[in-house]
């Protein structure tokens, strides 16, 4: 069955405030944050030229970036590339592999870079804020499983229309609204 394309909302919000600010502040690009916000580029410009709070939202999480604070600090390049992989994924090796750094210069700068060690903190907490940011996420909004009986699919695509669907199951001719949340153990 072929996928139909995501229809964009384009439909405001007063949420989108903070999500422009914590986007901003985790460097994500306006391509990506209009992705999260479920509208077009266009859109989202003419809401920073109608509302000069959510372009100062923008702006207040641009200068609060990673990159940002760990450039105004004057740490050295291959620092920074390191500790901002490092916010974004939470992993050393990781981060290491992604920044093009050696695996040991992050333990090397922790015993002798005298600001480094601040700096990987708050890289820490900015990891800690992503993968917070992930589990509400998927807490509110579910996670997308397919369902199989007997090898054959029975989930499909969900109707777009439906505004609580996220899949659209069909048993015996009929069709059920299904949203999934991880179980608990």
């Amino acid at each position: 069955m072929p996928k139909k394309d995501k229809q964009l909302i384009n439909r405001w919000d007063d949420s989108f405030y903070l999500r422009v600010y914590d986007l901003s502040r985790r460097d994500k690009s306006v391509k990506k944050i209009c992705k999260s916000l479920n509208c077009d580029v266009d859109q989202f410009r003419e809401w920073l030229r109608q509302k000069p709070a959510l372009k100062a939202s923008l702006e207040r999480g641009r200068n609060e970036s990673t990159e940002a604070i760990f450039k105004s600090n004057g740490f050295a390049s291959n620092q920074i590339q390191f500790l901002c992989a490092y916010a974004q994924v939470g992993n050393v090796m990781r981060a290491a592999q992604l920044s093009g750094v050696a695996y040991g210069c992050h333990y090397l700068w922790m015993k002798k870079d005298e600001k480094y060690p601040e700096a990987f903190e708050l890289a820490q907490q900015r990891a800690d804020d992503v993968l917070v940011a992930e589990a509400r996420r998927r807490a509110v909004e579910g996670i997308r499983r397919y369902k199989f009986h007997q090898g054959l699919p029975v989930m499909v695509e969900c109707d777009p229309d439906h505004p609580e669907a996220t899949e659209v199951e069909r048993t015996n001719g009929k069709e059920a609204y299904v949203r999934h949340f991880y179980e608990l153990e």
